[in-house]
């Protein structure tokens, strides 16, 4: 049995791991013949790991420096904003109400916030920083 394991071939099928001596030996050996590749390859998986942590660490600090959305338009979601300040906006056929006053051509650019966002929910109309996106404003503030 011993002659076996010492004159086995250097493969994986052989039992050389009936000691833990044999298993450090194996490592070692495996160190030492593929010094060059095994130490490129200790150093691409380190590399990958700390640019993982790396961008991880950037896209969390910037997405919560950010407030959203970026710009508040002056007209709701999908309306036309004719004149170019919120004062003649035109309901398009998304993101409308059949409720009166809340459809047709509308001024918005003499209302508060707070009194936009009662008029988006009072319609059921979107709009992306009034009545959505913004947790500053809501029921409690209007």
């Amino acid at each position: 049995m011993r002659s076996y394991i010492a004159n086995c071939p250097w493969v994986f099928g052989c039992r050389i791991f009936t000691r833990p001596l044999n298993l450090f030996i194996f490592i070692y050996n495996i160190i030492q013949y593929m010094n060059f590749q095994f130490s490129i390859l200790i150093f691409a998986i380190s590399l990958v790991i700390v640019g993982t942590l790396v961008l991880r660490y950037s896209v969390k600090s910037s997405i919560q420096s950010q407030k959203w959305p970026p710009y508040i338009a002056n007209c709701p979601d999908y309306w036309i904003d004719t004149t170019g300040d919120g004062s003649a906006c035109k309901s398009s056929t998304m993101n409308v109400s059949p409720a009166v006053g809340c459809f047709g051509i509308v001024n918005f650019s003499q209302l508060t916030t707070c009194e936009k966002y009662n008029r988006s929910n009072n319609c059921g109309i979107y709009w992306d920083g009034i009545n959505y996106g913004n947790t500053s404003i809501n029921a409690k503030v209007c």
